[in-house]
């Protein structure tokens, strides 16, 4: 039986949720890091907009500085990215997600 994405979800997440659950037999808690992953990759979306919105650098009291939105993309990205590991879903399952809010490459065995 296919898992309807949670209703929290935005179009981002629920790209995610299909190309992984819809591929996967996933326990109930295995479903629930999926949904952090997808919650991940809905705020790595937002923070991207917001970005793109204000520009890359914002005005401060002592002179312009990063948005913080790159910064928490970041680790929202670094978090998906370990959950997408932690599952050990395939490469493949994520392939056709755009590139846009695809999670960070994971390390080889070789940089272990």
């Amino acid at each position: 039986m296919q898992e309807k994405p949670p209703s929290v979800l935005r179009a981002p997440g629920k790209e995610l949720w299909h190309a992984v659950v819809d591929r996967l037999d996933c326990t109930e808690v295995e479903l629930a890091l999926v949904q952090e992953a997808c919650e991940c990759r809905d705020m790595i979306a937002e923070l991207r907009k917001a970005v793109r919105r204000d520009g890359v650098l914002i005005p401060s009291t002592g002179g312009d500085r990063a948005h913080p939105g790159i910064e928490a993309s970041r680790k929202y990205s670094e978090r998906m990215s370990a959950i997408i590991g932690e599952l050990k879903i395939p490469e493949d399952a994520l392939a056709e997600l755009p590139d846009t809010v695809k999670p960070l490459p994971l390390p080889s065995r070789r940089d272990a």
